[in-house]
């Protein structure tokens, strides 16, 4: 049986290879369904606008206990950058 410390989680991607929609896209290599095809080598696009928006119809209802977005590279320094200056951690090194 395993402990609390070392249970292994398992989750099912409900989105995968649902029907997505997206306000525009960037390009034919950037459009919605390349967001739930689970592939790390695609993703969904918009054009830059101010309300821009990606939704994916799942089915069904779902309870949902985790969810996970995955951006891009310049999003995330910007994320780390906002935890930095919110967690009052300096910016310069040691």
């Amino acid at each position: 049986m395993l402990s609390a410390e070392n249970e292994v989680r398992r989750y099912h991607n409900v989105a995968q290879l649902k029907t997505a929609s997206q306000s525009s896209s960037l390009s034919p290599n950037n459009a919605a369904d390349l967001a739930v095809d689970d592939s790390p080598a695609t993703c969904a696009r918009t054009d830059e606008e101010s309300e821009a928006s990606w939704m994916v119809d799942l089915g069904q209802t779902y309870v949902v206990s985790h969810l996970r977005i995955n951006t891009g590279w310049l999003i995330h320094i910007i994320i780390i950058i906002i935890v930095i200056i919110i967690m009052g951690v300096p910016l310069t090194g040691a």
